[in-house]
């Protein structure tokens, strides 16, 4: 409850004051709609992965969590596709953290991963890509967490250590590693807030 909300995508439009788009692969469409920021892949030649990163930097120790969903994964294709709350670390961005969701193209083995830089890890079985997603900075260490509606409380995907940079940019993204076969993903994300930190 005491969360700031730093962005609740009500506006008409995205604030490119706010955000930066990065795209790499295949474009992503994407825009606002009915107070979230949707993100849809319909890539039937090649992989790729959009990026909305929030421009203020966050430093020091920060707590930030996003909405998630409703997402709609309607099946057919190769590879995977995910969605990711995460912040690149330092000048150069090159120290990467995320928590997110994933799932075959088909909607098949979806679960909640990290991801360090070198693709997804500790991979936890999960039957929905909506809900509430975390990551913090502690000093050196960045946990990404997921909210776990049955036990009512939060649940730890995985830590790591070694952020030794003292700014961070915040942000979301999206992504597919294969031919989606004419079939289409939608991604929705929704109030980005600060729990604590500047």
């Amino acid at each position: 409850s005491s969360a700031r909300c730093l962005e609740d995508f009500h506006a008409s439009a995205l604030n490119t004051s706010l955000w930066e788009v990065v795209t790499a692969g295949a474009e992503t469409a994407w825009g606002i709609a009915n107070g979230f920021l949707n993100a849809n892949i319909y890539s039937d030649v090649t992989s790729g992965e959009t990026t909305f990163r929030f421009r203020p930097p966050f430093r020091g120790n920060w707590d930030v969590l996003m909405s998630f969903g409703p997402n709609r994964i309607v099946g057919g294709g190769t590879g995977t596709v995910g969605i990711a709350l995460g912040a690149d670390f330092g000048v150069d961005g090159t120290s990467k953290a995320s928590v997110g969701f994933m799932a075959n193209a088909n909607g098949s083995d979806p679960c909640y991963v990290m991801d360090w830089g070198q693709g997804p890890a500790n991979g936890v079985s999960n039957a929905s890509g909506s809900g509430l997603y975390r990551l913090a900075r502690a000093g050196q260490e960045v946990t990404g967490r997921v909210w776990n509606s049955a036990s009512n409380q939060w649940q730890t995907i995985g830590t790591a250590g070694g952020f030794t940079a003292e700014f961070a940019r915040v942000g979301v993204k999206v992504w597919n590693t294969g031919v989606m076969g004419g079939k289409g993903v939608r991604m929705c994300f929704d109030n980005l807030q600060l729990v604590h930190g500047r």
